[in-house]
């Protein structure tokens, strides 16, 4: 969930960071960004149906604000199936930490889910993808863009993208 744009663009990018880390772990199974898309934040949820609809057993969600010096990140780990909480945890950072904050989500996910954790799946995970966060935003805002697409809205989604794309490559 999110509360303003710029926290909904911060939220997208930090799901997908944390959707791609979970999918590193080869013992984990991560539903797509793309499937989970259609789940609107804000509105009443099954959780125990979107698990069941997705084929997933667990669900992980958030909610993500910013200001100009810090990030608050709340994520709650559930059962689907019996809809319980197993854990959650909130965070409040300064928005260099994103990658740090991310990398502790994924560890604590696969941990409370006894995935195991090569040494190489590890290293992947703590990865940093930049040091630049605005390219970084820019590079997901483009991805999330170019996902987003509908047949009515392809020529001014992609020619969006390409320069969200093209700013983040500067």
């Amino acid at each position: 969930r999110t509360e303003t744009k710029r926290d909904g663009i911060l939220a997208g990018t930090v799901q997908d960071a944390i959707l791609t880390a979970l999918a590193k772990v080869s013992d984990l199974r991560v539903i797509s960004r793309n499937s989970v898309s259609s789940y609107f934040p804000g509105q009443p949820r099954n959780l125990r149906a979107i698990a069941q609809s997705l084929g997933a057993g667990h669900i992980l969600e958030g909610k993500v604000r910013r200001s100009a010096e810090k990030i608050w990140i709340t994520v709650q780990l559930i059962d689907a199936r019996r809809s319980k909480r197993l854990w959650s945890v909130a965070y409040e950072r300064d928005p260099s930490d994103i990658f740090g904050v991310q990398s502790d989500i994924v560890e604590r996910v696969a941990t409370h889910l006894q995935a195991r954790v090569s040494a190489k799946e590890k290293a992947a995970i703590a990865e940093r993808p930049t040091k630049d966060l605005a390219a970084y935003g820019l590079y997901v805002r483009g991805k999330i863009l170019v996902a987003s697409v509908s047949n009515a809205q392809i020529q001014q989604k992609l020619v969006e993208a390409v320069a969200l794309l093209g700013r983040a490559v500067e």
